[in-house]
């Protein structure tokens, strides 16, 4: 049986057979969470998440999340992010498709019994390398065939190399899964390091932070932290990371895109990726 654990519906808002509407996805191990545009007015006017759910009928879920039946909609465009078994980064330059396998397998120190794909990251020049479970992407284009799918973290990046392109400084962009943890540090829209890692504890998100740029050789005073992802305000990892670091941000939302009173009343940061994936796919 699904449960919802999140949704959240313009009050005033009424779908319209005529609109225009895009539709975001974004699947990860243990949810599915979707998320409506309405394109001419470039606002977000639903959000909901189910956790439990059942791969493949993915569209099924889609219409149960709401009384206001999101599921007879025909969006006129479809992205979604499927977050992936491992991955890594080769500059585009450097990368070779027949060789990407071995390199993912060896960046990772593991065998890799699954398909690897690339996604190329131009504002950064580089090749990102997942490895996906098929199960996934198959029941993803089985409920919906016309979408556009990325990785997860390639979603991540490309949004936060549009962010510190218009900065000066130097800032450490944290996103928190489950039990897992992606690092991106930039300068200037440049990516300077980007890491992976699992997690059991606060403590290890903060040793994982200080490691990142003690190897980058930042200094912790100097740079912007931004968060987004699975982390609780006033919990326990932002009490720590408040305490170590001088500026630890809970991502805000663009401008450039409204959302429904319903849905900024839910912290921005909590849902970054599903609302980053429709300028991913322009």
């Amino acid at each position: 049986m699904n449960e919802a654990s999140v949704k959240l519906i313009g009050s005033t808002y009424e779908p319209s057979a005529k609109g225009r509407y895009h539709l975001s996805i974004g699947l990860s191990d243990r949810s599915v969470s979707f998320a409506v545009l309405d394109v001419a007015q470039k606002q977000f006017v639903a959000l909901f998440e189910r956790t439990a759910i059942d791969p493949n009928a993915l569209g099924k879920t889609l219409s149960e999340g709401s009384e206001k039946d999101l599921s007879l909609l025909e969006p006129i465009s479809v992205s979604a992010f499927i977050k992936g078994e491992a991955s890594t980064l080769v500059p585009s330059g450097s990368f070779i498709e027949a060789h990407a396998h071995q390199h993912l397998a060896i960046t990772q120190s593991a065998d890799l019994n699954v398909g690897v794909l690339h996604e190329t990251i131009p504002s950064l020049d580089v090749e990102m390398l997942y490895a996906q479970d098929p199960e996934k992407s198959d029941a993803l284009m089985k409920s919906f065939p016309q979408a556009k799918c990325f990785d997860a973290r390639t979603v991540f990046l490309n949004g936060i190399a549009r962010r510190s392109a218009a900065n000066d400084i130097q800032s450490l962009h944290l996103h928190v899964w489950e039990n897992e943890m992606d690092i991106a540090l930039f300068e200037k829209g440049n990516l300077l390091l980007f890491n992976s890692h699992y997690f059991s504890s606060a403590e290890d998100v903060l040793y994982h932070c200080i490691f990142a740029l003690d190897r980058a050789e930042i200094d912790r005073n100097k740079i912007e932290v931004q968060i987004s992802g699975a982390v609780e305000d006033g919990g326990d990892l932002s009490i720590l990371l408040s305490k170590y670091f001088t500026t630890p941000i809970l991502m805000e939302g663009p401008d450039l895109l409204k959302r429904t009173t319903e849905l900024v009343d839910r912290p921005y940061h909590l849902d970054h990726l599903l609302y980053e994936l429709y300028q991913c796919a322009l």
